[in-house]
């Protein structure tokens, strides 16, 4: 009886510290005072809560070699030097220290000056590259109906159906047309406009051209590839072009660009828009050739008229010839003749 009397006892005492460590983990956790490194990874659908995260883990990087040096000693590092990060750590540190934040598997990269859409890992090895379509005005964007995309570090609000969306003007007219905006939407978070994102579009051709209000456009079969990788709280990085930079330094504005190729992005002047007498001068560069080629054809032309010209001689003497000596004599005679008497 004693001896089940301590068993009783000591199941009671285990129990007893058990529910004082698991409420001890649980308000830790909860309260945020343990190292939540220690707990198991959560992907919460919010994007409220993937902010949060990435907030409270964030490691900062004051000079370029701190960022590269936390790659090189990272396990890893040769994920990290095959990739872009470390030429953005020299380029852009302010990017890449987000990037090395990074609680995703991917990121996504506009590039404005190469016209791509490129998906890495977060390492920042590619994955995937699309062409795209952005907006037709140079910089980045600033207010509703600038015709601009925005350009900067931003993140996905989320992933849409966007199969049966229709399409409003910044006139209020809504086109009854489906499918304008392709089967899926990830919209971008930014500080100016809620509207912007990357989806697919009922016009391929216009991919690889200026012709959006401010969207990026990929094919629709792209779009619903990219889809998978995308989720909120994602980043994504809209890098601007050479002109663009020019628009934006001329506007005021610093917004850095991320090399995805082999060359730097760097600011170059617009191209001057044409010119009325330019376009005038063209047109009389062109006159001498167009002129010679009129008349080729009127020498050629020529000799055609010049038979019809030299028909109208040979078409006189035979009617000459029907006005003979005789027949002329005979209305002479019939001239002088005397007229008959008219009859009472």
């Amino acid at each position: 009886m004693t001896n089940k009397l301590k068993t009783v006892a000591l199941l009671m005492a285990c129990a007893a510290i058990l529910s004082t460590s698991c409420g001890q983990q649980s308000g830790n956790a909860t309260g945020g005072d343990s190292d939540t490194s220690s707990l198991p990874t959560v992907m919460d659908s919010t994007y409220k809560t993937d902010t949060i995260k990435v907030e409270e883990k964030t490691i900062s990087f004051p000079t370029t070699e701190a960022a590269l040096d936390f790659m090189d000693k990272s396990a890893n590092a040769a994920r990290y030097q095959s990739g872009i990060l470390p030429r953005m750590a020299g380029e852009n540190l302010e990017y890449c220290e987000k990037l090395l934040n990074n609680k995703h598997n991917y990121f996504i990269v506009v590039d404005k000056a190469v016209m791509k859409v490129i998906l890495y890992d977060k390492y920042g090895n590619m994955v995937k590259e699309y062409g795209c379509a952005y907006a037709r005005n140079y910089g980045t964007k600033h207010r509703r109906s600038d015709c601009r995309t925005p350009e900067g570090f931003f993140e996905a609000e989320g992933v849409y159906n966007s199969t049966d969306w229709l399409y409003t003007n910044d006139a209020g007219y809504t086109s009854p047309a489906r499918g304008v905006y392709g089967p899926r939407f990830i919209r971008i978070k930014t500080p100016v406009t809620s509207t912007v994102g990357i989806h697919g579009t009922s016009s391929p051709g216009s991919i690889g051209r200026r012709v959006s209000h401010g969207c990026i456009r990929i094919s629709n079969e792209n779009i619903l590839e990219l889809a998978k990788y995308a989720e909120a709280g994602m980043p994504i990085i809209v890098s601007p072009g050479p002109h663009d930079m020019a628009v934006n330094k001329k506007e005021g504005y610093d917004v850095k660009a991320v090399t995805t190729g082999a060359t730097k992005v760097e600011a170059a002047p617009l191209p001057e828009p044409k010119k009325k007498g330019a376009d005038k001068s063209a047109k009389k560069e062109t006159t001498p050739a167009e002129n010679k080629e009129v008349k080729e054809e009127d020498q050629k032309a020529a000799p055609a008229e010049e038979k019809k010209t030299e028909t109208t001689p040979a078409e006189t003497p035979k009617e000459e010839k029907k006005a003979s000596p005789s027949e002329s004599q005979k209305e002479e005679k019939q001239k002088t003749a005397p007229s008959e008497p008219k009859k009472e």
